[in-house]
């Protein structure tokens, strides 16, 4: 069984030959090394091991918005190579309007390898009722430097209802 040293020296010379396929296999790395968390505080934040693993890396970004009270566009991160993203997206209705008139609705915008994109994953949040919410997780292919967009949008208001939002990208491959 390999060590973790020569795991390291194996991850960041390039991750040649088979030092992990055997033992990855077999389980003995996962169940010794990995939960120790040895492996993870050695190499994921430089990334040579989910690299030489070919793990993805799972880079993650986040946005926050809370409070708001009129429709809201920014990124969520702006992606620094190309590949499938999850993109998960949580609003919640934390102050209700006075009357049922309009919806809540969150867009995603992105551009993959043929063009830009963009795709409604929550509609039809009621901005009448306190609590109500809406959820999605959406597998986009985004480019290299290409923005990942979110865009809430509040339909005709009567009052002052207010939202929070959170939106997060993480890399899947």
């Amino acid at each position: 069984m390999p060590s973790i040293k020569d795991i390291s020296a194996w991850a960041l010379n390039g991750g040649s030959g088979s030092i992990v396929s055997g033992d990855i296999a077999d389980g003995t790395i996962l169940t010794s090394d990995v939960i120790s968390g040895q492996i993870i505080a050695d190499h994921f934040a430089s990334g040579a091991l989910v690299a030489a693993l070919g793990l993805g890396g799972h880079a993650f970004a986040s946005r926050t918005l809370s409070g708001q009270t009129a429709s809201n566009s920014g990124a969520i991160t702006t992606v620094s190579g190309p590949g499938l993203y999850r993109v998960s997206t949580y609003t919640q209705v934390t102050q209700g309007g006075l009357s049922n008139v309009g919806n809540l609705s969150v867009r995603l915008d992105w551009t993959d390898d043929g063009q830009a994109q963009n795709l409604s994953p929550i509609t039809g949040v009621a901005l009448v009722t306190s609590g109500a919410f809406g959820q999605a997780e959406t597998v986009v292919r985004s480019l290299s430097g290409s923005a990942i967009m979110m865009t809430i949008t509040l339909g005709s208001t009567v009052g002052t209802p207010q939202y929070s939002a959170f939106g997060s990208v993480e890399k899947l491959f």
